[in-house]
């Protein structure tokens, strides 16, 4: 193996710096404290210098023992498909570069001391990983030696999207699953659907208020998608939900989610009700103008139409979905569509209103945090407040949220510029609202 670094080109001088860097790796991975956490995917995102999607295509290992202790040192060749950050600047899809990873492993008879085992979800040859770096440790040449984030930058390939669909009207228990059959059909990630549920029986019950099943998935959500109305969580279920909200991960929210969560009549504070939507998504519920009324969702205007979540978004259609009023937005919110209301048969507007529909947010300096207390703002955000179960025969409805997703999760260039398809593998039908 080392011989190999030497033919390869990389030299001496890169063998000690190899050396100091595979230490600091095992020290890290060694603590006799205890196993080191997992970080979350919110943190090694945030912290990562380089983040690459690739295939594996050769494993190299030198293996070395000290005492009853073994140490592993891994070398993992891999072909890149897909450079989401290079703070390296010198990095192209193509590229064949090493990662830098190391495990431990006790090999006594006896009774082993607490240690950390290292990386973890280390790929074998052939599979595909997105792999979150903490730090080029050498690159001469045509070679490129990547430390992996302690100690789970070894993640999954494809993204993971909890969409979770738990309001008491319109009907997001079917609404969600559509949109993550559309996106399993359009995207490689993997979904999961979180619903309002008995606790016990897990049977879906769209009025149950307490219990969210699956809600403990947003922990490795890549993006979560809400559309939630008036949720009295507490204990656990509540710790879910905020834990997710303050971690700085990716959110998508759907209509009545300007009102996702309603503490108890009898509680000390029940500000946050609407403190906490206006912090994530910009707003919290005011009004809207009627449920006889419909929505003209407009045409792109401006800059915004250049936006990738707009892309194959024409507008000009109507939908079912009433107006909700939801002005004024943050100056750091960025609105994409306009809609205007269709009022009720027999009734006139002497003037047209128009709302914000569409709006965007990436976290910056002034971004609020999602709790008075603190947490992290979303590294992206966007919101919609369409979602009435027959705004999603329109395909632009659909493509509208999928791209909002995959936009939220940092892909747009994955987006074509006629937008995704937004089919789904069976007809929908769309239901009545309650």
């Amino acid at each position: 193996m080392w011989s190999w670094i030497v033919r390869s080109g990389i030299g001496r001088r890169w063998i000690g710096r190899l050396l100091a860097v595979l230490a600091a790796i095992a020290l890290l991975a060694t603590t006799v404290r205890a196993e080191i956490a997992d970080q979350p995917k919110a943190s090694l995102a945030d912290n990562a210098t380089i983040i690459l999607v690739g295939t594996c295509v050769k494993v190299e290992s030198k293996v070395e023992r000290s005492g009853d202790m073994e140490y592993t040192n891994w070398f993992h060749h891999f072909t890149i498909e897909k450079i989401e950050r290079d703070g390296s600047g010198r990095l192209h899809v193509g590229d064949t570069v090493a990662f830098l990873s190391a495990s431990n492993a006790w090999r006594g008879s006896g009774t082993p001391p607490t240690y950390g085992t290292g990386h973890r979800g280390m790929p074998a040859k052939g599979e595909r990983r997105r792999v979150y770096s903490s730090g080029l440790a050498s690159n001469e040449g045509d070679k490129a030696w990547l430390n992996v984030a302690v100690p789970n930058g070894w993640q999954p390939a494809e993204r993971s999207v909890v969409l979770v669909g738990a309001d008491d009207e319109y009907r997001s228990e079917v609404s969600m699953p559509l949109i993550a059959d559309c996106l399993r059909r359009d995207t490689s990630v993997t979904t999961t659907i979180a619903f309002p549920a008995d606790p016990v029986t897990k049977k879906l019950d769209p009025d149950r208020r307490d219990h969210i099943e699956n809600l403990d998935a947003l922990r490795d959500a890549d993006v979560g998608v809400l559309f939630l109305r008036w949720r009295e969580l507490s204990g656990n279920q509540w710790e879910e939900l905020a834990s997710f909200l303050k971690s700085g991960q990716p959110i998508v929210g759907l209509r009545t989610s300007t009102h996702m969560i309603r503490s108890k009549t009898d509680a000390p504070d029940r500000s946050i009700d609407d403190d906490v939507p206006t912090r994530v998504f910009g707003q919290h519920w005011i009004s809207h103008h009627g449920h006889e009324s419909r929505t003209r969702v407009l045409a792109p205007e401006g800059i915004a139409a250049t936006h990738p979540v707009l892309r194959g978004i024409r507008g000009g259609f109507e939908v079912p979905s009433w107006l909700y009023d939801v002005e004024p937005l943050p100056k750091d919110c960025t609105v994409l569509l306009w809609g205007e209301v269709i009022p009720a048969r027999g009734t006139v507007n002497e003037k047209p209103i128009r709302q914000p529909i569409v709006w965007v947010r990436e976290r910056g300096e002034s971004t609020p945090t999602p709790f008075p207390d603190g947490g992290r703002p979303a590294r992206r955000m966007a919101f919609t407040t369409l979602g009435h179960p027959g705004d999603f025969l329109e395909p632009q409805v659909r493509r509208l949220v999928e791209q909002m997703i995959v936009w939220a999760a940092g892909d747009e260039t994955s987006i074509p510029s006629d937008g995704l398809k937004a089919e789904p593998s069976a007809a929908y039908v769309a239901p009545p609202t309650r």
